[in-house]
């Protein structure tokens, strides 16, 4: 059963991912006809976290105050330069996980390559 669930949940996580990248190329899109829509990358960035925060690769706290200040920002009049602080903030917690990984995977390949006499490059 459990093994079941974590399938599943993998299978979840690979369609976010699908979901997040089609936003994103339509974030992108928007951007070069000059035609943002504040309100849609918030809420993109928003179900980003939401999704971090539930698979515990970012602060699940963290995540849930910047989703609750996604929500504040529009409520109002959107703001650039709170969006981007707040889109700034965003991407740190996210990078702060994915850093975090990343450097404890090196410590842990590097040994086990150097052993297999791989480059360090590689």
């Amino acid at each position: 059963v459990m093994q079941r669930a974590r399938l599943i949940d993998v299978g979840l996580e690979q369609y976010a991912f699908v979901c997040m990248a089609e936003a994103a190329a339509n974030c992108e899109d928007m951007a070069r006809r000059e035609t943002m829509d504040w309100g849609f990358l918030l809420d993109v960035a928003a179900q980003a976290l939401h999704n971090a925060g539930l698979s515990e690769t970012a602060d699940p706290a963290e995540a849930k105050m910047l989703i609750a200040e996604a929500e504040q920002i529009q409520a109002g009049a959107i703001d650039a330069q709170r969006v981007k602080a707040w889109l700034d903030r965003a991407l740190r917690v996210c990078t702060t996980f994915s850093d975090a990984m990343q450097k404890l995977f090196l410590e842990r390949v590097l040994p086990i390559g150097s052993g297999l006499g791989v480059d360090h490059h590689a």
